[in-house]
């Protein structure tokens, strides 16, 4: 599953664009969450510009992710100021 979303200070919204879609993602508590230090940049700059993401580009991006664990040119493993900030929130 991915952040898709930061509700509050103690809870993110969760989807996998399978079971949990973008229009009905899983409220959890960010304690319950191990943090990965991946960013999904294109999924993540749609979200942030305020476009529709598609489950579908949810999906073959997690996909992705848990097939090969490398490098990847729409992921990638550094932290930007912008996801530190959004870090230091929650």
């Amino acid at each position: 599953m991915i952040v898709v979303g930061i509700l509050d200070g103690d809870h993110v919204a969760l989807c996998d664009g399978d079971l949990r879609k973008i229009a009905s993602p899983k409220k959890k508590k960010i304690k319950h969450l191990a943090k990965t230090n991946k960013v999904l940049y294109h999924i993540k700059d749609r979200l942030l510009s305020g476009q529709k993401v598609q489950n579908a580009e949810i999906r073959k991006a997690l996909s992705a992710y848990q097939q090969d664990g490398q490098h990847h040119s729409k992921w990638d493993d550094t932290e930007t100021k912008e996801d530190t900030l959004c870090r230091k929130r929650m």
